[in-house]
């Protein structure tokens, strides 16, 4: 299942950023021939902030940046949304 900002803002800002992160990483070349970077992500990021506070919403971002690809790629296959890696499962956040 995949997580949109209706299901879950926190989870989905963390895969966001994730994604940022690897890109910038990795080098984005070749990989906007399959996930081309425009501004779709810029604008979900900006509807997700509007639905969280300034604090869970920076929070939410910066642990989604310090993920590594494997652990990135573990977290946004997990079907336990309510999950961060490596903490179990998580309460929800407001908002």
């Amino acid at each position: 299942m995949m997580a949109t900002p209706e299901d879950n803002p926190h989870r989905a800002v963390r895969l966001l950023a994730a994604a940022s992160a690897l890109f910038e990483a990795n080098g984005s070349g070749w990989l906007h021939a399959f996930a081309p970077r425009g501004t779709q992500s810029d604008e979900a990021l900006a509807a997700l902030r509007s639905r969280l506070s300034g604090g869970a919403f920076e929070a939410a971002r910066a642990y989604g940046r310090s993920m590594a690809g494997r652990r990135a790629v573990e977290y946004a296959l997990n079907s336990d949304q309510t999950s961060t890696p490596g903490r179990g499962p998580s309460k929800p956040g407001p908002g």
